[in-house]
């Protein structure tokens, strides 16, 4: 199920229902907080997208368009803060598909009850036979403590062309019309791309506040480096992360640092080169290879990169063969799921989101989550051998 939040809902819902596993985005992160009732509804189309909204106006609109589609839910308490409105709807929302299929009819439900299903009155009547009727046929259901109201037009049956072409299997990447204005307009997994942030800005990766915001000299120590090991510091940019990594592996050691930008190259080889860091190899990557050497690092570190990557799942799948069995992956993202932290949203990920792109890669088993950055989650994988992983699991 995907949501598209109104104006008027407050916008941290969007993120706390992504971190429960619910894909949802306001309006107002995407630009379009002052855009008409009209506009809203065919974004929804675009994006197949359920409405989440506090007016009543989309209900005639709807009745008036004879559309077969967006649906509605309509929040009847105002006034919600985001943690609220989340709690409301998250044991709600996955109860609205199934309602959604059970065909045009017309369904008034007064909720009673905490688990949203009318225990004194449910009135059903079937739809007038008219093709407007049944082109129209609209179904209302109050949902938990009477909080939600839905409003489904064109209900979802079997024999719909949009459920045929599911059949097939869905392309890795899609582009979209209608997107963040920050972002690529490219989506995986429902996530959509962010821009890679130019050369231009390599100073701001040097801003002196960025040990505030960051804590690079905490970043440092969790990560479990030694000497001797190969490590990567993969989208390297100014090297702010290479240069402390290279004293960590020591002499015995060795760093690749890695960026898609030949200007970013100019630029950490001349630091490299001032800093006299001979144990650090420079490799200028493309957007589906990262150019390194199978089974040979024992970490891969990505600072805010992953969620640019023009091809995640491409890259990915490389990075893998790159580590070594035992070798990590780690994901170092701004959350998502903090209102506080202030960023783009498309330039943070949810801790959801990375297990989920994670998922297709059986060698890569989550080690753990830290969240002891001020602005950003650690997520550490590590590479295993699959067949060991199932066999020990049978056993």
């Amino acid at each position: 199920m995907k949501l598209l939040l109104d104006k008027g809902l407050p916008r941290s819902a969007a993120a706390l229902l992504c971190h429960a596993g619910i894909d949802a985005v306001h309006v107002g992160d995407i630009g379009y907080s002052s855009a008409a009732d009209t506009t809203i509804l065919q974004l929804s189309r675009d994006t197949d997208r359920i409405i989440a909204t506090l007016d009543a106006d989309f209900h005639t609109l709807l009745a008036l368009s004879g559309a077969a589609v967006p649906s509605v839910v309509r929040i009847r308490i105002e006034g919600l803060r985001g943690e609220a409105m989340a709690n409301y709807c998250k044991p709600s929302l996955p109860n609205l598909l199934t309602i959604l299929q059970k065909g045009p009819r017309l369904r008034c439900k007064k909720a009673a009850s905490a688990s949203g299903i009318c225990q004194s009155c449910t009135n059903e009547m079937n739809v007038p036979e008219t093709e407007g009727a049944r082109k129209n046929a609209m179904k209302f259901t109050s949902l938990s403590l009477g909080c939600l109201i839905l409003v489904a037009l064109g209900l979802v049956s079997a024999q719909t062309p949009a459920q045929k072409k599911q059949d097939a299997p869905p392309p890795r990447y899609e582009f979209r019309k209608i997107h963040d204005p920050y972002g690529t307009g490219k989506f995986y997994m429902d996530r959509e791309i962010a821009h890679v942030m130019g050369f231009q800005g390599a100073g701001w990766l040097e801003r002196p506040e960025r040990e505030r915001e960051e804590a690079v000299s905490k970043l440092m120590p969790s990560l479990g480096v030694k000497e001797g090991d190969h490590v990567a510091d993969f989208g390297a940019g100014s090297g702010h992360h290479t240069v402390r990594l290279s004293p960590l592996v020591g002499a015995k050691g060795k760093v690749y640092a890695i960026d898609v930008q030949k200007e970013m190259i100019a630029i950490l080889q001349r630091r490299v080169k001032q800093a006299n860091l001979t144990n650090v190899q420079t490799v200028l990557n493309t957007e589906k290879d990262p150019k390194l050497p199978a089974k040979a690092l024992d970490m891969i570190l990505m600072v805010d990169v992953y969620h640019e990557l023009t091809y995640p799942y491409e890259v990915t799948a490389e990075l893998v063969k790159a580590l070594k069995p035992g070798g990590r992956l780690v994901f170092v993202e701004f959350r998502l799921e903090d209102p506080k932290v202030l960023i783009l949203n498309v330039h943070r990920m949810s801790i959801a989101q990375v297990m989920k792109e994670m998922k297709p890669f059986t060698e890569l088993k989550h080690q753990k989550t830290l969240d002891h950055l001020p602005w950003q989650h650690v997520i550490i994988f590590e590479k295993v051998d699959a067949r060991k992983e199932k066999s020990a699991e049978m056993k």
